[in-house]
C-alpha cells in the first residue's frame, strides 16, 4: 500500500506561488544593501578622518614654517644683567620699633608750685643739669624750724648725759637708790632718741629742699615736660622724661626656626622709612629664651649706635636684617631673571646677539636676589626683561645693561 505524504508535506510539495517568490527576492536585496551600507559607511568615515588629519598636519607645518620665518626675521629687545661672583651674606629679616636705650621718668620728690623752668623739650642734658625749680620758701622755713629743734634737743640730751654721769658715780658709792639711778638712765636714753629723731627729720627737710631743684638723672635729651611755671605739684607727680638715644634698641620677634640661627654679637643692618636708602649698623644685644604666649615668637634685642645728629628717634619703624652666614664666591641673580616651568628653573643668556636657554639650580632666596649653583660663568649676561618672547637661538638686541 502506498505511503501518502502528510498534509504539511503535501502543501510543501505544491508549486511556489509568485507572491512568495517576490517576498524572497525583496529580502535578498535588502540583505545585500545592508551589507553594502555596513561596509561603505565606516570606510567613508575612515577616509574622512584621514583626509582631515592630513589637512591638519599640512596646515600645522605651514604655520610652523611661517612662525619660524617670523622668528628668524624678528629681533627681540632685552635688558640684561652681568653675571658676577662674590661673597653673598645670608640674612634673617624682620621689623620692629626703635626704642630709647635708657628712659628716665622723673617724679617730683617734694610738693609745691613750679617757680622756674630751665630746660625745654629737645634740649641735651648732662647728669645733674637743672630742668625746673619748685618754690622752696616754705621748705626753708621748715628747715630753720628743724634745725632749731635739733639744737634744743642737743642741749637737753647734754644735760641729761651729765646728770646721768653724776648719778652713776653716786649709785656706785651707794649714795642714791637703784630706782633713782634707773630713772636718770631712762631719761638720758629718751633724750638721745629724741635727738636722733630730730636729726633724721632735719635730713628729710634738707633733702626736700635739695630736691626742689629737679635735675636730669642721666645724660640724654629732655623728651617730655608735663608741668609749666605756676603748676602746683604734689609729691610723686610725673614732671618730665629724659631719654638716652646715643644708642637705641630695637625689639623684634623671630620664629623658632629663625631663633636657632641667632646669637649675641651678630651684625645687623637697619633701615628706616624716615631715611630711605641709608643703612645703619647694629649688633644683636640679647636673645630671648622664652616665646611670647600670644605671638609664639622669640624676643631679640638689637642695639644701634646713633650718629652725632641723633637722627634715629624712638617710635620710628625699622627694618632689620640679621647676618647669619655667607656664601663664598657665589652667583646671585635678580628674581625676574630666573624662570620656572614644571618645577625646573632656567635663565636666558645672550651670546653674539643670540639667546640661549641655560638650566640653573637655585639654592637660596635673599631679598630680591636668587643664589644659584655654578651653572653660569662670570662675564656672561642673563636676560632680566623681555625673556617671555625668547626661544632658543632667537636674535636679541640689548637695550639696557
Amino acid at each position: 500500500m502506498p505511503i501518502l505524504p502528510k498534509p504539511e508535506e503535501q502543501n510543501s510539495l505544491k508549486p511556489e506561488s509568485a507572491k512568495h517568490k517576490k517576498m524572497r527576492s525583496t529580502r535578498k536585496k535588502r540583505s545585500r544593501r545592508n551589507i553594502f551600507l555596513w561596509i561603505l559607511v565606516p570606510g567613508l568615515i575612515i577616509v574622512s578622518l584621514g583626509a582631515a588629519l592630513t589637512l591638519r598636519i599640512i596646515e600645522k607645518k605651514r604655520l610652523q614654517s611661517l612662525d619660524a620665518s617670523a622668528k628668524e626675521e624678528s629681533i627681540i629687545p632685552v635688558e640684561v644683567f652681568p653675571v658676577k661672583t662674590g661673597d653673598i651674606s645670608k640674612f634673617i629679616r624682620s621689623s620692629g620699633v626703635i626704642r630709647a636705650w635708657q628712659k628716665a621718668i622723673i617724679l617730683s620728690e617734694t610738693a609745691g608750685k613750679v617757680e622756674s623752668i630751665s630746660a625745654k623739650v629737645g634740649d641735651c642734658l648732662e647728669i645733674g643739669a637743672p630742668i625746673l625749680k619748685i618754690d622752696d620758701e616754705m621748705l626753708r622755713y621748715t628747715l630753720e624750724q628743724a634745725e632749731a629743734h635739733v639744737h634744743q634737743l642737743e642741749a637737753n640730751r647734754e644735760t641729761s648725759r651729765k646728770e646721768f654721769e653724776r648719778k652713776k658715780a653716786l649709785f656706785k658709792n651707794k649714795i642714791i637708790s637703784e630706782l633713782e639711778f634707773d630713772l636718770i638712765r631712762a631719761r638720758e636714753k629718751a633724750d638721745h632718741a629724741l635727738l636722733d629723731s630730730a636729726k633724721a627729720s632735719l635730713k628729710i627737710v634738707r633733702r626736700d629742699l635739695r630736691e626742689s631743684l629737679i635735675t636730669s638723672p642721666i645724660r640724654g635729651i629732655l623728651a617730655e615736660r608735663f608741668v609749666d611755671i605756676g603748676t602746683n605739684v604734689a609729691r610723686g607727680t610725673k614732671v618730665a622724661t629724659v631719654i638716652d638715644i646715643e644708642r637705641v634698641k630695637i625689639n623684634a620677634g623671630l620664629s623658632e626656626k629663625e631663633i636657632a640661627k641667632i646669637k649675641e654679637g651678630q651684625q645687623v643692618e637697619v633701615e628706616t622709612d624716615a631715611y630711605p636708602g641709608k643703612i645703619y649698623s647694629g649688633t644683636v644685644y640679647s636673645v630671648g629664651t622664652k616665646a611670647d604666649d600670644f605671638t609664639l615668637s622669640f624676643p631679640v634685642e638689637i642695639v644701634v649706635y646713633n650718629n652725632h645728629n641723633l637722627i634715629l628717634k624712638p617710635g620710628m619703624t625699622a627694618r632689620i636684617a640679621i647676618k647669619t652666614g655667607t656664601y663664598s664666591d657665589a652667583i646671585s641673580l635678580p628674581q625676574e631673571a630666573v624662570a620656572e616651568r614644571n618645577g625646573r628653573y632656567h635663565v636666558w643668556t645672550v651670546n653674539s646677539g643670540r639667546a640661549h636657554k641655560v638650566p640653573v639650580t637655585p639654592i637660596d632666596t635673599l631679598g630680591s636676589k636668587i643664589v644659584i649653583k655654578d651653572s653660569l660663568k662670570p662675564g656672561q649676561y642673563v636676560v632680566v626683561s623681555g625673556l617671555e618672547r625668547l626661544f632658543e637661538g632667537s636674535s636679541v638686541h640689548i637695550i639696557k645693561e
